[in-house]
């Protein structure tokens, strides 16, 4: 319970539980046809904020 906790402060995971979420929703709910041109630069993007918060993190999710 300890880990779950320190993991609910991360910004990282938030952004991973937002991001698992719309990818569900997208592909029950929406089915939004984008080409593979949009899909490659919003993958792109998405690696590039993982990236960044991977910089803003300062301490490991467990010492939180």
């Amino acid at each position: 319970m300890k880990h779950l906790k320190a993991a609910l402060k991360s910004k990282t995971v938030w952004f991973a539980v937002l991001l698992s979420g719309l990818s569900l929703a997208q592909g029950l709910i929406f089915e939004i046809p984008i080409s593979t041109l949009w899909q490659a630069i919003i993958g792109m993007s998405l690696s590039v904020i993982i990236i960044l918060l991977r910089f803003v993190t300062k301490q490991s999710v467990y010492d939180k």
